[in-house]
């Protein structure tokens, strides 16, 4: 009856290579800004809202002599009210000004990937007239809101008013 939204959560920073032998002062290594700015936007879900933020790709350097000049992030954003993506965005951009690694740029974005299927009464009401038919023959169905999220949800914001979806009815 109800599922989360999704997006990606960005993060870039440009620093300067140099050789980690030769010249190692003259780089601005990016892998240890991004450790830093990850640090900084760790605390950006929200318990109270049923928030996610989880990083779960990052890439630096290509060579081990090299002081990085590029690294990047990103973190898997799940959301069940839409206005979250605003929140985080506003929170990350705050938050990546706190910057250890002098002339490194950095770059935060929310890149939403799916809207989230919102729960309402019709739907409500479709699964209660489900879980009835389901009763007929002595099956039980279950239903709820899931942490996943769906393209049903495009559906739903594609919407004037708020559809009817029932998401997950595979035979069973």
């Amino acid at each position: 009856v109800g599922t989360r939204g999704v997006a990606r959560l960005e993060l870039k920073v440009k620093g300067r290579s140099a050789h980690a032998g030769a010249n190692p002062e003259e780089g601005r290594n990016a892998a240890i800004e991004l450790v830093n700015q990850i640090g900084n936007l760790q605390d950006l879900g929200s318990n109270a809202k049923d928030t996610t933020v989880s990083w779960t790709v990052l890439n630096a350097g290509s060579r081990f002599n090299v002081i990085p000049d590029m690294a990047t992030a990103t973190a898997d954003v799940r959301v069940y009210d839409t206005s979250e993506f605003d929140r985080i965005q506003k929170d990350a951009d705050a938050a990546i000004t706190h910057k250890i690694v002098e002339q490194t740029h950095v770059e935060i974005a929310v890149v939403p990937v799916v809207p989230p299927l919102a729960r309402n009464r019709s739907t409500d009401c479709l699964a209660a007239k489900a879980r009835k038919i389901y009763q007929e023959p002595g099956r039980k169905l279950d239903y709820s809101v899931m942490r996943y999220g769906t393209d049903a949800g495009f559906m739903y914001s594609a919407a004037e008013n708020a559809p009817v979806i029932l998401d997950g009815m595979g035979i069973s």
